[in-house]
């Protein structure tokens, strides 16, 4: 068994050529492209942390980074003091004058931009009030459209802020996966991989264990693989002569220790 290869299925990247698109993801960007064909100001994804959010904002910028005006902000960066200027650069690929203020600057996009710019903002739920307000403003401004990734929490449901109640034309939310989620995620995951020896040693006991301790969410699926893998390279060299035809559970529970997922 490659192990390098087998643990880099499960690198949590959004970037990780391994992509997996199950119905609940290919859903959701079905519903995202759609949306963007249509008039709006605001599309908002949300979901809890884990659920593949960050892979739907990849894949969209991939896909159209080469046929639409679009940046993507992966961290909470975007801030009015210089957003605009760097907006402006990617766009014109020229500099902003220095002393150019926002103002300025939006009337300088109305003038050279020709097709709309797609701002694509990923953890928005870090944003403070000042900067969502902003924001708001500039989605009124006919020159920008926002995709905007947040994490749907248990005390704090950014849905109900004012700044997206009326202004959102989709919202679009992902779930958790099921055990039959996890079972073709890691199925295929592996597949990709040619990591046959591991598919054929996992079982429907193996996936509800895995479900059971990461209760679905994708990034902790990732984190409990990658260690699992690391787990049994250190045991093994070869998977069927080590394990037999199976694989007991009780390496999926200290993988799960390590993570911190269960308590000893």
């Amino acid at each position: 068994m490659d192990f390098e290869l087998a643990k880099s299925l499960f690198v949590d990247s959004e970037e990780n050529e391994h992509y997996v698109a199950l119905s609940n993801s290919r859903n959701a960007y079905s519903r995202l492209v759609n949306s963007v064909k249509n008039p709006f100001k605001i599309i908002l994804m949300y979901g809890r942390p884990g659920t593949g959010k960050s892979y739907i904002m990849q894949m969209f910028y991939n896909n159209y980074k080469d046929s639409l005006n679009v940046l993507y902000f992966k961290e909470p960066v975007f801030e009015k003091e210089y957003a605009l200027k760097k907006i402006y650069k990617e766009i014109t690929k020229k500099d902003p004058p220095a002393d150019a203020t926002n103002g300025q600057l939006l009337d300088m996009f109305k003038q050279e931009i020709k097709s709309e710019m797609y701002i694509l903002l990923d953890e928005a739920q870090l944003y403070d009030e000042e900067t969502l307000e902003w924001i708001r403003i500039l989605s009124n401004q006919k020159i920008f459209k926002f995709i905007i990734s947040v994490h749907k929490l248990d005390k704090e449901d950014i849905l109900a802020k004012e700044h997206f109640k009326t202004r959102t034309f989709e919202t679009i939310e992902l779930g958790l996966l099921t055990l039959d989620e996890v079972e073709q995620y890691i199925g295929k995951k592996l597949l990709l991989g040619n990591s046959l020896e591991l598919v054929s040693l996992l079982s429907k006991g193996n996936y509800k264990k895995i479900h059971q301790y990461t209760k679905g969410n994708l990034r902790d699926i990732n984190r409990l693989l990658y260690r699992l893998i690391e787990i049994l390279e250190t045991r093994m060299h070869n998977a069927k002569s080590f394990f037999g035809n199976s694989m007991k559970n009780k390496y999926i529970e200290m993988a799960a220790l390590d993570l911190k997922m269960i308590n000893g």
